[in-house]
């Protein structure tokens, strides 16, 4: 059974309020996410296919924790040292972000590349489909690979349905992806690479439920309409559901340009919109964002660290609390 501690973590000139779940777990000294380890799957795959997934697993170091950062609105400019306001990420097995430019952004590859270099571990390609054509998505996904910086989310079908696996001896986390907007020219089939979306939805749901049955960790990043969103709807609601019961741990939702609220669902936890990451916006409701900690395996607590989305990257409210506890 999957036992879970889930908590806003902020500071003490906080202004926002983070919306906590509306049944949370009482604290519990052993509160973990739970996973037995397990070796993961040989999912190399070869010729044609390999150009549509170059990694699908990693053998890292770090602890038992995961990171999941807002949306990547912009090009960002291209600066060392944003990892100081956020310094966790250099402690965990993985941190991810998802991919989600602006109409009208040059959301160049290189770019984006540079700023991942040594920052991120795996971004989401499934949430770009209103603003990306297939063929810059390839190009972002070579990028990436070429600064060891793996993808999600995009490739044919039995490759953008799939997770990428990060194990490092002790635990494998798996992240899977999928997108709810239906843009047809731009989603996988059996024969062209595109990104994971509705019609995926099933698959990914059994790649999740395989997942679970390995003994991994399962982080879904799941991208829904709604720039403008200030709250998940009947729909993104149903979505969550069913990937808990599939097996998921934490369903992270992607879309709105807003933090959305933060739930306890089933065994599992939901965060349904981190905000962005890394905007040029000078809007602060939409600069306004959070980093979803994951902690697995261990005694502890998941939570959110209210941060802000800039320019160079997430910077927390409070760069002090860099974990739950704090």
């Amino acid at each position: 059974m999957l036992a879970l501690l889930i908590s806003a973590c902020s500071s003490a000139d906080q202004s926002r309020t983070v919306q906590t779940p509306a049944d949370p777990i009482s604290p519990s000294e052993d509160a973990s996410i739970a996973r037995s380890v397990a070796e993961p799957e040989d999912s190399s795959v070869t010729g044609e296919e390999r150009l549509a997934a170059p990694q699908a697993s990693s053998v890292v170091t770090g602890e038992n924790v995961v990171h999941v950062l807002g949306s990547i609105r912009a090009t960002p400019e291209i600066v060392t040292g944003w990892e100081a306001d956020i310094p966790v990420v250099q402690d965990d097995l993985a941190t991810a972000a998802s991919l989600s430019c602006d109409l009208g952004d040059s959301c160049d590859p290189e770019a984006i590349a540079a700023w991942a270099e040594n920052r991120v571990d795996l971004i989401n390609l499934a949430t770009s489909a209103n603003v990306l054509p297939v063929e810059d998505l390839s190009a972002m996904r070579d990028a990436l690979a070429e600064v060891n910086v793996a993808t999600v989310g995009f490739g044919v079908s039995s490759i953008a349905e799939q997770p990428f696996v990060f194990d490092n001896g002790d635990i494998a986390i798996a992240f899977h992806s999928l997108s709810l907007l239906a843009v047809p020219e731009v989603s996988a089939t059996d024969d062209r690479a595109g990104i994971a979306g509705p019609a995926s939805f099933n698959a990914v749901l059994e790649s999740v439920g395989t997942s679970r049955e390995q003994g991994r960790g399962v982080v879904v990043m799941i991208d829904w309409e709604g720039l403008d969103a200030r709250a998940p709807d009947a729909s993104n609601i149903s979505a969550v559901e069913a990937l808990v019961e599939a097996g998921a741990d934490a369903v992270v939702g992607h879309g709105s340009d807003f933090l959305l609220r933060f739930d306890q669902v089933g065994n599992g936890i939901a965060a349904y919109g981190l905000g962005n990451a890394l905007t040029t916006t000078q809007d602060p409701q939409r600069r306004d964002g959070s980093v979803l900690r994951l902690e697995f395996d261990r005694p502890g607590r998941s939570c959110l660290l209210p941060a802000r989305g800039t320019e160079e990257g997430p910077a927390l409210d409070d760069p002090t609390a860099a974990d739950c506890s704090n």
